[in-house]
């Protein structure tokens, strides 16, 4: 429904709300995207500001969130638990740290976009980075790649669109 309301195709858009039970007038049909799909999205959901409200009372901070997700996810010994701290406080000054949850192909320019979170470190443009794969552990650092950050984007509206940063 949104990528009908996206494309140009105005005409597809009306018998898959009337089929939702929603009717809008010609009138709203002729709006511009970023206020047609909030009316849509409304029409469906009702308002949502309840719903966001929440989401922000029960979303903890990031550095109460980081510091269980360390604790899963980081494998921990004697000689690397002051690694892991600086990990759970979410240290921009301590080592690179970031959790990549989707890789994107680009068969365009023959790479990956690698989105994430940064949990601790800062990353730059250009900056070597090892990435660890599922398989990965202290012992024996296989499953392991060297690669360079090459460009660094923040996403908006849910990955649309991207603002370069550097």
């Amino acid at each position: 429904m949104i990528a009908v309301s996206l494309s140009e195709e105005k005409a597809e858009l009306e018998p898959i709300l009337s089929r939702l039970g929603v009717f809008l007038k010609r009138k709203q049909f002729e709006m511009d995207i970023k206020p047609l799909i909030k009316l849509v999205l409304r029409s469906l959901l009702g308002d949502m500001a309840c719903f966001t409200d929440l989401l922000a009372a029960n979303i903890p901070h990031t550095r109460i969130a980081t510091k269980p997700k360390v604790e899963r996810l980081y494998q921990n010994t004697s000689e690397n638990w002051a690694l892991q701290k600086q990990l759970e406080a979410c240290d921009p000054a301590g080592p690179l740290c970031i959790n990549i949850v989707k890789l994107f192909n680009n068969e365009m320019d023959d790479c990956f976009y690698a989105f994430g979170r940064v949990i601790s470190g800062t990353l730059h443009e250009g900056q070597e980075v090892k990435v660890m794969g599922e398989n990965y552990n202290l012992e024996e650092e296989e499953d392991v790649v060297v690669a360079r950050a090459s460009k660094l984007w923040i996403l908006q509206a849910g990955g649309r669109f991207k603002i370069q940063v550097s």
